[in-house]
């Protein structure tokens, strides 16, 4: 879709959580992250995920991909629970 979809801007949502490996724990290699941004420049991430996750996103691999490709991350927040 992405391919042929060129001129649509899509939006991964989740991107850094690794659902392929059935986990919630386990995150998106920086280096596929970077494999993607370069396949299909119309791609672009957003990150919300379990603040656990959160300091395996400070290596230098993210950080490298974060800088070169700043404006195609958004960082977003799940709210959950009882809504009143």
């Amino acid at each position: 879709m992405l391919r042929a979809c060129r001129e649509t801007n899509f939006i991964w949502a989740h991107a850094a959580c690794d659902y392929a490996k059935k986990s919630k724990t386990t995150l998106v290699e920086a280096d596929y992250l970077r494999y993607m941004l370069i396949m299909h420049p119309n791609l672009h991430f957003e990150l919300s995920m379990p603040t656990k996750l959160l300091p395996g996103l400070l290596n230098y691999k993210y950080t490298e991909v974060f800088l070169d490709y700043s404006d195609k991350f958004m960082f977003g927040t799940d709210i959950t629970g009882t809504y009143r």
